[in-house]
């Protein structure tokens, strides 16, 4: 799907038709450029150095051509897939699982590399809701290869999520959890409800896209801030499904809630591990405390 006018003009709401109770479509309005340059500023150094370098490649780099953009980002992912599978021994399993018109593929979260391990298991693009820093790296990602980067209340986070699978990627990846609930990887917690929202607006019609349960398994050596002795990975791609279209009718009607759906979606994927209940997330407890503020 593709809408020209509201890649120009953010204020357009694209496929506006496509509305659930549980997620009013909004305008999004253009960032002032003094935001975004202190937006820049306030990074710690690295990340400024990280923007530098990748501005001055920016300069060289044609990335508007289309065909040059996704060869590189092919050759990129054939690479680090290729330091995966020596280091890793990186397997992947069911990948005839994937829908060939796209799904909202829903992952367990156990390391930090969770986004590029996928993305290099996968080689084909796949838009993510990631955390990339709050600089022109992250900017460049959401604007060149379709990422959601994790800046901004909710319901805008949603919005950006629903327009990129709408009108850049039909493929899209998150990780509900935002953090993996424990140390060793071994647990599935509760998710953040966003994902469930964003589901429930683009099927609102009928069934367009499927959820598809993506299964980390030994990412957890890769967890945030520690190192750990490396073992294989193995990404297993479970059947796509669709939820009960009565699930997306308000509760007053007999429909769920959005905790609701995304408990179905995380206890599905906990089940999977032999796990009957999810363990409470602290991160979302946390975000619970902070309504109103960037997620």
């Amino acid at each position: 799907m593709q809408d020209f006018r509201s890649q120009q003009d953010p204020s357009h709401i694209p496929y506006k038709d496509l509305q659930n109770w549980s997620h009013k479509r909004i305008k999004l309005s253009k960032e002032p450029v003094i935001n975004k340059k202190k937006r820049y500023e306030n990074q710690n150094k690295w990340l400024r150095l990280g923007d530098k370098l990748l501005k001055d490649l920016v300069k060289f780099i044609d990335f508007s051509n289309i065909s040059l953009k996704w060869s590189m980002y092919k050759v990129i992912m054939h690479i680090i897939g290729f330091f995966f599978k020596i280091h890793n021994r990186i397997k992947l399993v069911g990948k005839e699982n994937i829908p060939k018109n796209g799904a909202i593929f829903i992952a367990n979260h156990q390391g930090a590399q969770d986004p590029i391990i996928l993305l290099s298991a996968f080689k084909k693009p796949v838009s993510i809701f990631t955390d990339v820093g709050n600089g022109f790296i992250a900017d460049f990602l959401e604007n060149t290869f379709g990422f959601v980067c994790r800046r901004g209340i909710n319901h805008v986070m949603i919005e950006k999520m629903i327009r990129t699978i709408l009108l850049k990627n039909c493929y899209f990846a998150i990780w509900p959890e935002g953090h993996p609930p424990t140390e060793d990887g071994s647990k599935v917690g509760y998710g953040f409800s966003g994902i469930a929202k964003v589901y429930a607006t683009i099927n609102s019609k009928k069934n367009i896209l499927p959820i598809v349960p993506v299964i980390f398994q030994g990412a957890e050596s890769y967890w945030w801030g520690t190192r750990r002795k490396a073992k294989q990975i193995k990404l297993t791609i479970c059947r796509p499904y669709y939820l009960p279209r009565e699930w997306l009718k308000p509760p007053k009607n007999g429909g769920k809630s959005p905790r609701e759906l995304i408990n179905f979606i995380m206890e599905n994927i906990a089940n999977r591990f032999g796990q009957k209940n999810l363990i409470t997330n602290r991160l979302l407890e946390k975000r619970r405390t902070a309504r109103g503020k960037p997620w």
